[in-house]
This record gives C-alpha cells, structure tokens and sequence, in this order.
C-alpha cells in the first residue's frame, strides 16, 4: 500500500470528496441542495457559477483538489492525537472546516444568504467527508503497520 502519509492523506481525502460529491449531487437534483459544491469552487476560480460542462468539470476537479489537500492536513493533525475515537475527529474536521468554509466566506462577502436547505446538505456532505477521510485514513494505516 501506500507508505507515504501525505499520499494517504490525500487520497483519503480524495475519497471523502467523491462521496461528497455525490451526495451532493443527489441533494442538488433532488432539489433540496440549490447549489453544488462544485459551484462553489468554480465561482472561486472563474468567478461565476458553472454554467457549461467544461466549467463544472473545473469546479468539480478543483473541489476534489481541495477535498484532497484537506485530507493531507488532517492525517498530520491525526498522528498528533491520540486514534481512539477516530470516526469522531474526522466528523469534527468535517463540519469544522464547513464552518470556517462558511464564516470566511461571510467575511469576505462572497458568501450570500443561502437557503436552509442548502447549508443543511453541506453541513451533512461534511460530516459524511469527514467520516469517510477518517475512515479511509484509518483503514490505510493499519494496512502500512500491518
């Protein structure tokens, strides 16, 4: 497997961010979600909403990036804590970094009011990528110690 933590981290990462991702995707076509993760990274690098393909697959790559790197953070912050409870601190990183998401993006003003139902779904697409980062995280180190 993969020895290299930060290589860990960010494909654990990674795959809290596909399932995000998807998540995500169901709520928004459920028209419960009114805007897309995927959204919020394309207004962040073309400074609009997608609204072609090319532009979605723009803001869908960048928002696995970043889900990516979020996952390197976290798996340097986890060898620093105890790994009892680690379903929990990854929700708590999850809906954490949702939060601070959030209150930058209300400081900077970028962030309009959104409706209820929308920062409902990232609040739970967070603590769904938080989950599955800690628990592919934690799958992959025990299989380097193993």
């Amino acid at each position: 497997m993969m020895e290299d933590r930060l290589t860990r981290g960010f494909f654990a990462g990674l795959s809290g961010g596909i399932v995000m991702s998807l998540l995500d995707y169901i709520s928004f076509y459920l028209h419960f979600g009114k805007e897309r993760l995927l959204d919020y990274a394309a207004e962040i690098i073309l400074g609009h909403r997608a609204a072609s393909l090319i532009e979605a697959l723009i803001g869908q790559g960048a928002q696995l990036l970043f889900a990516g790197v979020l996952g390197v953070v976290f798996s340097y912050f986890i060898i620093n804590v105890k790994s009892k409870n680690y379903l929990f601190k990854g929700w708590l990183y999850g809906v954490t970094i949702w939060f601070a998401i959030y209150t930058v993006g209300r400081l900077f003003g970028t962030l309009e009011h959104l409706p209820w139902q929308t920062a409902t779904s990232n609040v739970i697409t967070a603590s769904v990528f938080g989950l599955v980062l800690a628990a592919t995280l934690h799958w992959m180190d025990q299989t380097v110690e193993t």
